[in-house]
Parts: structure tokens; sequence; C-alpha cells
């Protein structure tokens, strides 16, 4: 078997294989807190659905807001829920 380092590295035929590669970092708009005055921050779990053609992306920091858009890239900021 050759090395995963080299490069041409190819997993034995059946076997699963991954590949990591360089990602931009995607932020959340997060949302706004009316009793703080302040934008959210978004803490690390993001659980996100499709409901037609729109994705909605739930997430927290003092208080639950959700936000939506057509994909992760083009979310509206977030409404507390």
């Amino acid at each position: 078997m050759k090395s995963p380092r080299r490069r041409g590295y190819r997993p034995e035929k059946g076997l699963p294989a991954v590949r990591l590669r360089a990602a931009p970092t995607i932020k959340f708009p997060g949302g706004y807190n009316p009793n703080r005055q302040k934008d959210f921050l978004v803490d690390c779990n993001s659980p996100s659905y499709w409901s037609g053609d729109k994705l909605y992306v739930l997430n927290s920091w003092e208080q639950p807001w959700l936000a939506s858009g057509p994909d992760v890239f083009h979310l509206a900021r977030g409404t507390a829920r």
C-alpha cells in the first residue's frame, strides 16, 4: 500500500477514502438581541434544514434565533425565537 502522504495515493478498491482540502471560513450573520441592543454572537451548534428552496439555520447565543436564505452564503440576519 502506498503512503497516504504521497501524491497520487489511491486507496484499495472498495475501501472508503477521505480527501482534505483548504476551505474558506463561513461566518453566520447572527441575530439581534433587543434587550442588549447589540448583535448576537454565534455558538458552535448550527442545525440546518431545507424547506423548498430556502435554507433555515438555527443557532443561539443567550437566546435562540433563526436565519434563512437561498444558501449558507446568503443568510439574512436571524430573528429571535
